[in-house]
């Protein structure tokens, strides 16, 4: 018996500003290639609108969800 699978991950273009998720659930809106601000910090090691210059995008993936800010 012979299996043969030749089915590829289809890589999207990411358009800037986006809103993307890592895996332990944290949010970062991106405004450019590797550069944005957290939203939401599940590790509670930077807090909410730390920015960065050097994310590792390959770590995340599109958010498909709504997020509302508020001054409560």
């Amino acid at each position: 018996m012979k299996v043969e699978v030749k089915e590829k991950e289809k890589k999207q273009e990411i358009k800037f500003p986006c809103l993307m998720i890592s895996s332990c659930g944290s949010i970062v809106l991106f405004s450019e290639q590797n550069e944005g601000t957290l939203l939401l910090d599940n590790k509670g090691v930077y807090g909410i609108a730390y920015y960065d210059d050097s994310w590792i995008m390959d770590k995340f993936k599109p958010f498909h969800g709504q997020i509302t800010l508020s001054n409560d």
